[in-house]
């Protein structure tokens, strides 16, 4: 189980706000790159310690917010290439993704998070056509209600547990 969230634990690291980040091209570089390490890290060892089916988040999310934030800076195009690259590569050790539709649900403000429903559907089609452009398979989940997405979940997470035999 992984117990931090990583873009939260890192602006705490940093004793930053997201706001003081996006001020600086050098920080939001500094801060994309460490979400991604300490991803890959509590991943590893969260893999290394036991069997791991579920984690919050994907590479092609991380992408996604790269991509939506840095994109923009026609200067930042080979590091944005680089960023992605490393995504692929990580994702790579995926089995898959289950993608909840973005925009489905309200999203509490939490000072790191957009809450902007069209700007949610907006980063989940993103990341979940990126999820397909690494190469991974994409369940795709459309219920609007807790419990419909729990159950589909549910069926997902227990076909790939029936595939590992």
């Amino acid at each position: 189980m992984i117990d931090r969230k990583s873009a939260r634990s890192i602006l705490a690291d940093m004793n930053m706000t997201l706001e003081d980040v996006y001020k600086s091209v050098v920080e939001q570089k500094h801060f994309q790159m460490a979400i991604l390490k300490r991803k890959y890290t509590d991943e590893q060892i969260a893999i290394d310690s036991s069997h791991i089916y579920l984690v919050d988040r994907s590479y092609a999310d991380l992408f996604a917010y790269v991509v939506a934030y840095m994109g923009r800076h026609n200067n930042l195009s080979g590091w944005v290439n680089i960023y992605y690259d490393r995504c692929r590569s990580y994702q790579s050790s995926y089995d898959g993704v289950i993608y909840i539709d973005g925009g489905k649900f309200k999203i509490e403000d939490d000072g790191v998070r957009p809450t902007n429903a069209h700007y949610a559907k907006m980063i989940g089609d993103f990341t979940n056509a990126s999820a397909m452009q690494m190469g991974v398979t994409v369940s795709k989940i459309t219920e609007s209600g807790l419990d419909e997405r729990v159950e589909s979940m549910d069926k997902i997470i227990n076909s790939i547990r029936g595939n590992k035999t």
